[in-house]
């Protein structure tokens, strides 16, 4: 669903890829929704000539997608991602797509999967992927 002034969630899809060449990137079914955050540490970059206000700055940013969703097996992406992060080093490409605009892609650690089993409702999954290093492409903003 879109409108004028809105993005949704709904749109906003994750990819996990594989080590083959060229990287062939599968949808995880199940997916509810997920969480993006940039995070960095501040940094004191302050001076003795700078009188008795501080200067700061942030440090090295690390970017976490949160994901969480119903399972619905079989699915491959899924699949994916509970192998690697089964793995030593769980490393995976991804990205987030919003239909086929490439919102960022690069390599992920994926971290430890956590399943709830309700009684008479779905089972639920969640999992963490933080960025190793730089992505290929980091820009939620984009329209094309």
């Amino acid at each position: 669903m879109t409108d004028a002034t809105n993005e949704y969630g709904e749109e906003w899809r994750i990819e996990i890829g594989d080590s083959a060449t060229p990287t062939v990137f599968l949808p995880i079914a199940g997916e509810t929704g997920f969480d993006f955050k940039r995070s960095a540490s501040s940094i004191d970059d302050s001076d003795k000539d700078g009188g008795k206000y501080g200067s700061g700055s942030f440090g090295q940013q690390t970017l976490t997608m949160s994901v969480k969703g119903n399972l619905k097996l079989p699915d491959l992406g899924f699949t994916r991602a509970s192998t690697v992060s089964k793995t030593m080093p769980p490393h995976t490409p991804a990205k987030v797509m919003k239909g086929n605009i490439v919102k960022y892609s690069g390599s992920v650690a994926v971290g430890p999967i956590s399943t709830t089993h309700n009684n008479n409702a779905t089972v639920d999954y969640s999992f963490d992927m933080v960025n190793r290093g730089q992505p290929l492409v980091d820009d939620l903003g984009a329209t094309a």
